[in-house]
């Protein structure tokens, strides 16, 4: 149990690869925890961004040549929900540590047809037909192992920054393809962070920058043909700028974050660069916001979250709508 206010004030440390700034946790004393839950949906989407950034069907971008667009009539609509533990646990002063292990299940409805072209083209668009059958995935994800450390610290900034390694257990073996549904990548992450809050002379008010870079190493995956090949996903950066407002136990926040992954590679196949920017609202309430005042036996916030793309290239259009809640032991 967590007796004082000052265990739970002070630096926030970003634990999720994909994380929005404020998907932080508060710093805490040795051998303290922190606990969240969050059910997050993806609604049903048939769209994507080309390398113009123009809204195209979703099968366009499994299209590994340029030209081929159209080849393929009919959509392919794709659905997820995933199921989130995260744990966090304090290490001495400044030092935690974390673990998210996720539960999903993502659905995929195709009904393709191939339009008429040259051979070389047919064949492309007929692998693509034949790698997106329709069909339901569950089990467990990629589980991701976090270690965050305090920077600096002063009355009114935190700066932290730290590391994580996300690991290939979700199931990725019958993936096809460069944007492929599966339940994991297929292969291993690291990365690292770093996290500058600044909160200015206004109660409740704080302000967040974040960077974040991602390696992701090089795996194995089946190509459109069903030969299983190299796949290199590249580098991936991440630059994000957020503000949080709490008053009276109710939080409200948004977030703009900026995502670019270098070129991907399948075998001899070769994609363009992914940019994605996507906006996040954020509104929530519990009793976070009493400790400023008095010690509570079980902190806890429930938030309620939004994300939804504003422009990208060679990604997939899709909007994000979370449920969470967080309490510390």
């Amino acid at each position: 149990m967590i007796r004082h206010a000052g265990a739970l004030l002070g630096v926030l440390l970003g634990m999720l690869s994909s994380a929005n700034a404020w998907e932080a946790l508060d710093r805490l004393p040795e051998s303290a925890w922190r606990f969240q839950l969050e059910l997050q949906h993806t609604p049903t989407y048939s769209e994507a961004f080309n390398r113009y950034g123009e809204r195209v069907p979703l099968q366009d971008l499994l299209l590994l040549e340029e030209g081929l667009e159209g080849m393929l009539s009919g959509e392919i609509r794709r659905t997820e929900t995933r199921l989130e533990l995260q744990l966090d646990q304090g290490l001495g002063d400044r030092w935690s540590w974390g673990l998210r292990v996720p539960v999903v299940s993502s659905r995929q409805s195709a009904s393709l047809e191939v339009e008429s072209g040259t051979t070389a083209q047919v064949e492309q668009a007929t692998q693509v037909e034949q790698a997106t059958r329709s069909e339901t995935l569950s089990g467990l994800g990629d589980v991701t192992a976090s270690f965050a450390k305090v920077l600096n610290q002063t009355l009114k900034s935190n700066v932290f920054g730290g590391f994580q390694l996300t690991l290939p257990t979700g199931k990725a073996d019958s993936a096809r393809g460069m944007y492929a549904q599966a339940l994991g990548d297929g292969q291993m992450d690291v990365g690292a962070f770093l996290q500058s809050d600044w909160m200015p002379f206004v109660p409740g008010w704080r302000n967040i920058i974040r960077g974040e870079i991602t390696n992701q190493l090089a795996g194995r995956r089946k190509n459109l043909a069903g030969e299983e090949v190299l796949y290199a996903p590249g580098t991936r950066v991440q630059a994000a700028y957020g503000w949080t407002w709490e008053r009276r136990n109710w939080i409200a926040g948004a977030n703009l974050r900026h995502t670019l992954q270098q070129t991907a590679t399948l075998g001899v196949s070769q994609n363009n660069p992914m940019v994605l920017q996507e906006l996040s609202v954020l509104v929530g309430y519990g009793n976070l916001s009493d400790l400023e005042q008095n010690p509570i036996t079980h902190p806890e916030q429930f938030r309620l979250e939004w994300t939804t793309p504003i422009r990208g290239e060679n990604a997939p259009a899709r909007q994000h709508l979370a449920l969470s809640w967080l309490g510390f032991f």
